[in-house]
């Protein structure tokens, strides 16, 4: 049975997982993760303004790598009279670790691409099976 809230900045579980292309499970997974906190209205969940943000937050920081713990700090950070800056300084720091931990990757890959690429074209190249 699918639920339908009444008010339009209220949603079940079925209709958020829709508006971001997530699983209902993931939803519940953050929930337990103690990332979202739904309302109640018996067994069913119902998500206002707040989760909806946070779910926003959670999809766009999973996607770019981050991990729950990082996340739960960043949702953590969230001061409304700064207007966010606090989260915001926050996430750059992270997406900031996170780019340097890619291009070191990134280059390491490269150098293993040219290294086989060398053995591949060198002296000692296999010989082809006709």
């Amino acid at each position: 049975m699918q639920i339908q809230p009444s008010a339009p900045d209220l949603y079940s579980i079925g209709q958020l997982s829709q508006t971001f292309n997530t699983s209902r499970r993931a939803l519940r997974y953050y929930e337990a993760k103690g990332l979202l906190a739904p309302a109640r209205d018996g067994p069913y969940r119902i998500y206002g303004r707040r989760e909806f943000q946070r779910v926003r937050v959670i999809v766009e920081a999973r996607r770019v790598g981050l991990t729950i713990a990082q996340i739960h700090d960043l949702l953590e950070q969230y001061e409304p009279t700064d207007h966010g800056d606090a989260q915001t300084l926050k996430a750059i720091g992270y997406l900031s670790r996170r780019l340097s931990r890619l291009e070191a990757e990134a280059q390491s890959v490269r150098a293993k691409i040219t290294e086989l690429e060398a053995q591949l074209s060198g002296p000692n190249k296999p010989s082809t099976v006709s």
